[in-house]
């Protein structure tokens, strides 16, 4: 126990936990245009497992309601204005509403974070807030005042991007677009590394965390990526479609009245195109997150390529969509000119103590070094 009041207490979860858990994130629901659960059965922790890193999920309880809310900090080393330095990705972020009305959640994430960097030696943190979560993002903007908040530094403001599989695409990529084959995964990990080293919290990519991700990540391999190579051969791009189904998954819960309407005129057009239609209540999304996403120089004709390319290959599937993460104002969110687009928009944040040397930095990049797969 690392905090215990008259009201509730914090601990770090056990694999005992693990029922609990998938509870809470059944019952604490994603609102918005949407209503979202998001599920992670059979394991919670399985996808933290993927981030092949120090993790710990920390949860509230009392006795009246049990495991009332949650949270998980994953550290690792991170590419931060020139340095590697030990961040937290701070995720998983529920409560329920009888615990949020207690207004713990700050105190709880602020006893959380000391302990990631007593335990794991984390310098600093960086989190997503949905764009509609507006409860979150009015106390970040009290943080300010607020003693038990840490500090929020906004990174950027991304869009989710969706990429719907509808009409085919009878535009095709360049020939300069294929798959990876073992022979270029030497290149194709330089590529990945160098350009990691230029992004805000980018990854210290090398070859076991490489290693880790071909052989942890559930039907993950090397001929998962496709490359966009120039005239002289050299990689330029690159992006690599993974189905996250066997960790977390995204159940539709109820449409908004705007997107009801909305879903009776695509599903009708579906079914005159040959397309998926969008799912039920009750039903899952089924699409691909486009995860290590590097492009040289933000050249979105490259990434317009690759678009194409994973459109053609995927699109027979029964997809629902691919999604990327684009931050807003990117010169790369004009590749997407050829398809479908449906975006969600998620704010960034750098989340640092008041009393931290990093306090007063400028973290704001619209390269950010964020993994949306992973969160």
């Amino acid at each position: 126990m690392v905090h215990e009041d008259a009201r509730w207490r914090l601990r770090r979860a056990e694999a005992s936990d693990n029922d609990a858990l998938l509870r809470l994130f059944r019952d604490v629901r994603m609102r918005g245009a949407l209503e979202l659960a998001q599920e992670r059965d059979p394991s919670f922790f399985a996808l933290l497992d993927l981030h092949a890193a120090p993790y710990d999920t920390w949860i509230a309880e009392n006795d009246a309601l049990g495991v009332a809310s949650a949270g998980s900090i994953v550290v690792h080393p991170a590419h931060v204005l020139g340095q590697v330095r030990q961040v937290g990705y701070t995720a998983d972020l529920r409560a329920l509403p009888a615990f949020a009305r207690m207004r713990a959640v700050p105190t709880a994430y602020r006893v959380a974070m000391r302990e990631a960097e007593r335990r794991h030696g984390a310098e600093l943190f960086y989190t997503t807030v949905l764009g509609s979560n507006r409860v979150w993002l009015n106390a970040i903007a009290r943080s300010e005042r607020r003693a038990e908040m840490p500090l929020h530094r906004l990174i950027c403001r991304f869009h989710m991007t969706a990429v719907q599989f509808t009409f085919k695409n009878k535009r095709r990529a360049s020939v300069n677009v294929a798959r990876a084959t073992h022979s270029d995964a030497d290149a194709l990990l330089a590529f990945l590394s160098a350009s990691a080293r230029e992004r805000m919290f980018g990854y210290v990519v090398n070859e076991a965390l490489f290693a880790q991700r071909l052989k942890r990540w559930p039907g993950f391999s090397i001929s998962s990526f496709f490359i966009a190579r120039d005239r002289q051969g050299n990689i330029v791009g690159c992006l690599a479609p993974w189905d996250s189904t066997p960790v977390k998954r995204s159940r539709i819960i109820q449409y908004d009245t705007r997107l009801s309407r909305l879903k009776l005129i695509y599903d009708a057009a579906a079914r005159v195109f040959g397309f998926v239609p969008l799912p039920n209540p009750g039903e899952l999304f089924r699409y691909s997150y486009l995860t290590h996403l590097e492009i040289a120089d933000d050249n979105p004709l490259v990434l317009r390529d690759l678009l194409r390319a994973a459109y053609a290959e995927l699109r027979p599937r029964d997809l629902h969509f691919m999604a990327a993460m684009i931050p807003r104002g990117s010169p790369l969110a004009k590749a997407f000119g050829d398809f479908f687009v449906d975006r969600t928009e998620f704010n960034l944040y750098a989340v640092v103590e008041k009393a931290s040397p990093l306090a007063n930095t400028d973290f704001t990049s619209l390269r950010p070094g964020f993994e949306m797969a992973l969160n």
